[in-house]
């Protein structure tokens, strides 16, 4: 598991912004049911955002994690997660 920051968050509709986070590594069922999402096969770009949504442990107070809340969140924040993602899985980093 890795804990994180994001730099920017994600602000609920209660305005409070949710930084703090955990993430844990991928399986393989979590990248079989990301690819078996019927998003993924009309936007294939979002698989990263669906299987994001089942490695995130927790972000600050935030009960569900989603596909939608990983869509909200800035560009850095989702780099931030990519990068992350990699990390915790042992996957060559992006160039």
């Amino acid at each position: 598991m890795k804990s994180f920051q994001l730099l920017d968050g994600l602000t609920d509709s209660r305005g409070v912004t949710h930084r703090d986070g955990v993430l844990r590594p991928a399986t393989a069922a979590d990248e079989i049911r990301a690819l078996q999402d019927f998003r993924i096969h009309l936007w294939p770009e979002r698989f990263l955002e669906v299987v994001l949504s089942s490695v995130l442990v927790r972000l600050g107070g935030l009960e569900a994690m989603d596909a939608g809340l990983v869509q909200r969140l800035s560009a850095r924040d989702r780099d931030m997660l990519e990068g992350l993602y990699r990390e915790v899985n042992g996957y060559a980093e992006r160039t």
